[in-house]
């Protein structure tokens, strides 16, 4: 896996630290460190490699938390060269030698190193849609029409020819909760899609800095949201745009602080993409002139007033 050296310390602080997307990334100034001079020492490679280095850290700003500063998917697995030209939309020729440069020990700027199983982690965007799009194994095969022979059973051995009966739910936790179920006059409508409940808690933790505990009834909650399509594909938008929200990280009346239960409820999601929780300027901030809109106004006015004094000392009559 090719990787960025020390990017945390480098290229970030303790604010993008708790962004879940960056809409910027810290660069060092100046033009005198060694893996500078050295990779300017090649000529147009050289010049040529500092951009595909620049182009790799912008694109890994965007990354979540966990895999920011490597060049990997979400879940941890490392791109090929091939793969990491895609994502910077640069040809791979190009690529290949720039990270031969960049990996230089002379250079240092990144490093390639073999990649280990436990850095790969389950990811709600890499799991498949559906229970039934996943391969089974060949004793779960049909055998006949309405039944599958099961594993280590004899021949009279019989299952539900459906391929969702493959994947149980997690321990303790039925298909369908009291709590959160269809109403009662409608049928139960069967789950097909994995609940990937790690790789959400995981996300919502790294979001707002939090340790959260996957309890039975938090399970439960979850499942009922993921039942639905919107839900599914608009969560990790909803952690985006909230991440940075000051109110739910306590800065409210009462030093509340958000919690895991309090984001799988029904609404939530629905109301930090509306930016419910978004940080927002009081009034008396505004008017104070703190903004940086206000400071930029000031700025503009002094140069005006600079300018028209000017005007008026070369005009005829004016001051010697």
């Amino acid at each position: 896996m090719y990787r960025i050296v020390k990017w945390n310390e480098t290229f970030e602080n303790a604010d993008t630290r708790k962004r879940v997307r960056l809409g910027y990334f810290m660069v060092p100034s100046g033009s005198d460190s060694a893996g500078y001079i050295e990779l300017m020492s090649h000529g147009h490679d050289g010049v040529t490699a500092f951009g595909v280095f620049i182009a790799i850290c912008q694109w890994s700003a965007t990354c979540p938390p966990r895999v920011r500063g490597t060049c990997s998917r979400t879940d941890g697995r490392a791109l090929t060269v091939r793969q990491i030209a895609a994502a910077i939309r640069m040809d791979v020729s190009i690529v290949q030698r720039s990270l031969e440069l960049l990996c230089n020990e002379d250079v240092g700027w990144m490093q390639f190193e073999e990649q280990k199983p436990e850095q790969i982690q389950p990811s709600a965007n890499d799991l498949p849609p559906s229970a039934g799009n996943l391969p089974l194994p060949a004793e779960n095969l049909p055998q006949g029409e309405g039944e599958v022979k099961g594993k280590g059973e004899g021949k009279g051995g019989k299952e539900p020819a459906d391929a969702s009966a493959a994947f149980a739910a997690p321990s303790g936790i039925s298909d369908f909760d009291d709590s959160e179920s269809d109403p009662p006059d409608k049928p139960p409508t069967q789950i097909a899609h994995v609940v990937p409940y790690e790789a959400i808690r995981n996300r919502f933790d790294e979001t707002f800095g939090l340790a959260s505990q996957l309890t039975e009834k938090r399970r439960k909650a979850l499942k009922a949201r993921w039942r639905d399509s919107w839900w599914r594909e608009n969560w990790e938008a909803a952690l985006e745009r909230a991440g940075p929200s000051a109110f739910l990280r306590g800065a409210n009346d009462r030093n509340w602080v958000i919690d895991f239960e309090f984001f799988v409820r029904p609404d939530t999601v629905t109301k930090m993409l509306e930016g419910k929780y978004d940080n927002r300027k009081s009034a008396n901030h505004r008017q104070a002139g703190n903004t940086a809109a206000a400071r930029e106004d000031r700025n503009a006015a002094a140069f005006a007033a600079c300018f028209a004094a000017a005007q008026t000392d070369d005009a005829p009559g004016g001051p010697e």
